[in-house]
């Protein structure tokens, strides 16, 4: 029987954010593929878009999606419930933050060059907690 390597995440103890990839080179370039593999799936699956946008999109989305990677890497992403492991969910046209502690959300547009440029200007991404309402 054929045994896949092993490949360990390495985190950061402070912000609980991936640092990197501990393990053999072959299984650490194979992971590596797969997530790009990931990515292109998820490029080509917008490029499909019946209006055409799709391509523009998925550009547009892979940015955002570093620049979050660059400001989680800072400590800039967390929940004002003070947790820092955060959700991400990938939209078509934005980025979902999420708090799986207090249920927040942050939902990130990345529908235009406009959206890029706005998250571009920002060193933190605070999720805020849902609120809740009561009624009497």
């Amino acid at each position: 029987m054929f045994r896949q390597p092993k490949v360990s995440k390495i985190y950061c103890d402070q912000t609980n954010l991936e640092l990197g990839f501990i393990g053999k080179t072959e299984a650490i370039i194979a992971t590596i593929a797969k997530h790009k593999q990931e990515v292109a799936s998820l490029a080509s699956e917008m490029a499909g878009q019946s209006d055409g946008s799709g391509i523009e999109n998925s550009q547009i989305l892979l940015e955002i999606l570093n620049k979050i990677h660059d400001i989680a890497e800072q400590g800039g992403v967390y929940c004002s419930c003070g947790n820092t492991d955060v959700d991400v969910d990938v939209l078509v046209d934005a980025v979902e933050l999420s708090c799986p502690q207090c249920e927040g959300r942050l939902l990130i547009s990345a529908k235009d060059e406009q959206a890029l440029a706005r998250l571009s200007a920002m060193e933190v991404l605070e999720i805020a907690p849902l609120r809740r309402t009561s009624r009497k």
